[in-house]
């Protein structure tokens, strides 16, 4: 039996460097399992951290997938694109996405970041196998908002086994990320340090069966601000190499005394997708991005264009004492008027509709021009006596302006 060993090599990119040799403070950083089960599906993840003391907009991130990972929401197609990111100074933005895998295969997933046109930040690949067999996947937890300086930091770590065998001589240790302070460790079996202090080891587990998943969870203190780098390697009996599974934190500076760092996890009801706020009042003000909001029982006020005022009291209280606190919202659109814009597909002569229909899951409603309905996927269907019925998924995303139908009607 082949025994795999724990290889330190990050593969988080060095720091970018100008031509003159100063460092740049863009980092690229992919996310996400480097050994994945033949015919599944897994997410990944490219991120573009901040590292320096100023903001950077206009940044676009590119991703470029290998042929064994298929970006499962399209057919043809290797290559993502993110445009007009910007990043405030210790900020991190993530992008992630769901592939696919074939049976067998190996590549590289490749990301890089680029401003005016020029690459910042260096550019990252990472290599991605299909491992048949037995396979065991680490995952760093998410942290949910940004972790404080001065204050605790808890990583989770899952480790899982997704095959359809058991998986014998599993390994786990964690590097103590840079600027943090290593206090203690929990988890199915004890932890150690080794190295002289640089990680901390826990004691092998013999067997995990199809299915199981364990969690460790480390304790550590951080010490300065600016986004840590947090990482975790996997090994286990047969396996080709370890699996290092990376995760970036972001540190703020200590919040003043009787004050939290406000995260506002903000989603549009229906879809569930992420929704960045235009502004947000506490107590009738502007918060300022980053500022500190003081404890206690506060008036917030969230706005959105294309969505429905958001309006309530909210307990902003700090029971862990890690000087951070995570609120979730959901924003809801306001309806959109439906306007259309039919032509002869053969002269370009304008058309006026027979009928038009909305279908959506909650059931179907004639519309006319000037209707409105709630944002969201559905399907427009419009009839035409002497023309082609039209009929198409669409998907109409919230706005204050009207979602404009264009079509062009083929005579039957």
């Amino acid at each position: 039996m082949r025994t795999a060993t724990l290889l330190w090599v990050m593969a988080l990119a060095p720091a970018a460097r100008s031509q003159d040799g100063a460092a740049q403070p863009l980092v690229v950083s992919i996310e996400g399992p480097e050994l994945v089960a033949p015919v599944s599906e897994a997410v990944h993840t490219v991120c573009v951290i901040n590292r320096g003391n100023e903001a950077v907009k206009g940044v676009t991130l590119r991703a470029s997938l290998p042929p064994v990972l298929q970006y499962r929401n399209r057919t043809t197609g290797t290559a993502l694109r993110w445009d007009g990111v910007d990043l405030a100074p210790g900020e991190i933005r993530r992008y992630s996405f769901m592939t696919r895998t074939p049976a067998e295969g190996m590549g590289k997933l490749e990301a890089t970041a680029y401003l005016a046109n020029a690459v910042v930040g260096g550019a990252l690949s990472r290599k991605i196998q299909v491992v048949k067999g037995p396979l065991v996947l680490a995952n760093l937890g998410k942290t949910g908002s940004p972790a404080c300086a001065g204050k605790r930091h808890s990583l989770s770590v899952e480790i899982s086994n997704p095959s359809a065998s058991p998986v014998t001589g599993i390994r786990l240790e964690v590097p103590i990320p840079e600027g943090m302070e290593y206090v203690s460790a929990a988890g199915p079996t004890p932890a150690s340090r080794v190295d002289g202090g640089g990680r901390v080891r826990f004691d092998p587990i013999s067997t995990m069966h199809p299915g199981d998943r364990l969690t460790f969870i480390l304790q550590f203190r951080i010490l300065r601000p600016g986004p840590v780098p947090c990482a975790a390697a996997v090994a286990f009996d047969g396996a080709p190499r370890s699996i290092l599974e990376e995760r970036w934190t972001e540190v703020r500076p200590a919040a003043p005394d009787g004050s939290v760092w406000l995260t506002l996890d903000t989603r549009s009801e229906g879809s569930g997708e992420a929704v960045t706020p235009d502004v947000v009042f506490i107590d009738g003000k502007p918060l300022a991005p980053g500022a500190p909001v003081q404890e206690g029982s506060r008036r917030i006020e969230v706005m959105k264009m294309g969505y429905r005022k958001f309006e309530g009291t909210l307990e902003i209280t700090d029971p862990l004492q890690e000087g951070r606190v995570r609120l979730s919202l959901t924003l809801v659109p306001k309806p959109r008027p439906l306007m259309l814009n039919l032509q002869d597909k053969n002269t370009g002569a304008p058309l006026s509709p027979d009928s038009v229909l909305w279908i959506t899951r909650g059931g179907s409603s004639p519309v006319k021009e000037g209707d409105s309905v709630s944002p969201g996927a559905g399907r427009i269907r419009i009839e035409k006596k002497g023309y082609r019925d039209i009929e198409e998924d669409i998907v109409i995303g919230p706005d204050e302006a009207p979602h404009i139908l264009r079509y062009s009607m083929v005579p039957r």
